[in-house]
């Protein structure tokens, strides 16, 4: 538990944090293709980080990897995402001042529900707890489906729902069952699920190791290229995906003074996309007096045709 403890407060120390931005400055500062998809792997890290928030019941973490989502949103053109998730991070960020009790609740781990009290590292979000218990009991047979027309009828059944919720749990209590919620053991500790996640990794590995490794490319084949067909995208695309958390700050910055802070625009006016390209601007279009004709990728056909000629049986 000591050196856990230590380990721990040395990942999270700001000399530790210094130091890695560091050797990845000094490790590919020339190399376009291990910038990019290192920052693929941030993201995937940034993930990881917000699922274990909810998992742990971290309401500080999970504010942090909320704020650190959002310029990706801007980035990537999801704008629902864009427009409302500042406003939720700034309302959250603030609840200390505005609603000190809801702020102790919220920090205190009660955005997250824990169904089995023996499985470590399983909350799940209240929205998702009310989707698989109350309103999963509504859907079912005998639910809401084809129940009535009558208005009343309806909403007297939605009110008195989680009522005929608890009695269902009381009753699969009874009869020796879980009613839904998980047993003692996680199902992802269990022999055959340990088994299938080894080879799902070996799999991986394997995949990995036929493509490009991103990270040993040598700094005079500058440029960012497919990982599976080994096409090199042009100036234009790696100029977008290298800056595009860059550019999703700038858009958030923009968007969070305007329309949040100072009001100058109106909240509910379009958002102006980016429109940054990415790998599936690789797609090369050929104008003729027919219809437009799309060639992708020679990586995609020939997956289509080996799953073609495995179907057929083609003579080899």
């Amino acid at each position: 538990r000591e050196n856990k403890a230590t380990h721990t407060s040395i990942l999270q120390s700001t000399a530790f944090s210094e130091v890695a931005k560091s050797f990845l400055a000094i490790s590919f500062p020339e190399n376009p293709m291990a910038q990019f998809w290192w920052s693929y792997v941030e993201m995937v890290w940034l993930l990881l980080r917000y699922i274990r928030a909810t998992r742990q019941a971290s309401w500080n973490l999970h504010l942090e990897t909320t704020k650190e989502m959002i310029p990706w949103f801007f980035a990537l053109d999801r704008q629902n995402y864009s427009r409302y998730l500042p406003v939720y991070y700034d309302e959250m960020s603030r609840l200390p001042q505005s609603n000190p009790a809801a702020a102790k609740v919220l920090s205190g781990g009660a955005f997250a529900v824990q169904r089995s009290p023996s499985s470590k590292f399983a909350k799940v979000p209240v929205d998702l707890t009310i989707e698989q218990t109350i309103n999963r009991d509504s859907k079912t047979r005998g639910g809401i489906i084809g129940m009535s027309l009558n208005p009343g009828a309806v909403q007297r059944w939605l009110l008195t729902c989680h009522e005929r919720a608890a009695m269902v749990n009381v009753c699969c209590q009874m009869a020796g069952g879980t009613s839904g919620v998980a047993t003692l053991r996680h199902k992802e500790s269990s022999h055959p699920r340990i088994q299938r996640d080894e080879r799902d990794v070996v799999s991986v590995v394997a995949s990995l190791d036929s493509m490009l490794n991103p990270f040993s490319m040598p700094d005079d084949d500058a440029g960012i290229a497919h990982l599976a067909s080994g096409i090199s995208v042009t100036g234009e695309v790696q100029q977008d995906l290298l800056a595009a958390r860059a550019r999703g700050e700038g858009a958030y910055r923009e968007f969070r003074e305007s329309r949040l802070l100072s009001r100058e625009v109106d909240f509910f006016a379009p958002i102006h996309k980016l429109k940054l390209k990415t790998f599936q601007s690789l797609t090369n279009r050929l104008s003729s007096k027919g219809p437009q004709v799309s060639l992708k990728t020679s990586y995609d056909l020939f997956s289509r045709l080996a799953i073609l000629a495995q179907n057929r049986a083609f003579n080899r």
